[in-house]
């Protein structure tokens, strides 16, 4: 058996491969940590509360998302917009300068949800304001009604 990175292994499995192995190899496996699990989706989203949450920790929760691999559901590049990244994108963009207060927390899942009704009542398309409100309901533990009037 050729192991490549005793890093990898936990130690109890380390001594099993390498029954004769020396103390000096049997002391560096017990150091050596088992590697880190990911962090579920739910536990990332469980950090931080929808309701009351500011631009910037959008941004981290985004980021913390992304490390984790969790970027394949609906509504994850609509939460990106509401992060202090692209909205100081944005105002610059529009030739601003960006004064706002990205640490100013916000009720991202009532602010969906305005914007919803909004793009619903004037004919506009929803899917994006539905995927993320959809999104943010799996994870917050909320129930919504994204059906409208």
């Amino acid at each position: 058996m050729e192991i490549s990175s005793a890093a990898a292994f936990p130690a109890s499995i380390l001594r099993r491969a390498q029954p004769g192995a020396t103390e000096e190899a049997q002391a560096f496996a017990l150091k050596a940590e088992p590697p880190v699990q990911a962090k579920s989706a739910d536990e990332i989203y469980a950090q931080y509360d929808m309701h009351n949450i500011s631009p910037r920790e959008i941004d981290q929760l985004h980021e913390e998302l992304r490390a984790q691999g969790h970027t394949d559901e609906p509504g994850f590049l609509m939460l990106l917009t509401r992060g202090e990244e692209f909205q100081r994108h944005l105002s610059e963009s529009l030739g601003g300068t960006s004064t706002s207060d990205y640490t100013r927390k916000i009720d991202l899942v009532g602010q969906v949800k305005d914007q919803l009704q909004r793009a619903r009542a004037m004919g506009d398309a929803t899917q994006g304001h539905e995927d993320l409100l959809a999104l943010l309901a799996r994870h917050d533990g909320i129930r919504l009604d994204v059906s409208g009037p």
